[in-house]
């Protein structure tokens, strides 16, 4: 029976630790910088977005990664929308902004 009870024992410190290593990858991965905003244009991936006013539901997608505003210096988490590829939804803690593809600049 104690062999038994160290065994799960074990296995729960083991995922435990799976857990803590793949939230910390998580973090850091969706941290990182990957597209730069001057004014209220961002180039993200050798494409230009700029920021749209259209109003419509949307589906926050998966995390793209961080982008850093000129105006203020910070940084915030940008997301791709389902369904609209051409959208980028960055998150802004109290506020968000919605920036379009450029398609011919």
């Amino acid at each position: 029976m104690e062999k038994m009870i160290f065994k799960v024992r074990c296995l729960f410190f083991a995922a435990l630790l799976l857990c803590v290593v793949f939230f910390m990858l998580s973090a850091f991965h969706n941290d990182r910088i990957v597209a730069t905003a001057q004014g209220n244009k961002i180039l993200y991936n050798n494409e230009t977005y700029i920021e749209s006013f259209e109003v419509f539901n949307f589906k926050k997608g998966r995390c793209l990664g961080s982008v850093r505003l000129s105006e203020n210096n910070s940084r915030y988490k940008m997301y791709s929308l389902h369904g609209k590829p051409e959208y980028i939804y960055v998150d802004m803690w109290a506020d968000h902004r919605l920036y379009t593809r450029v398609l011919d600049e």
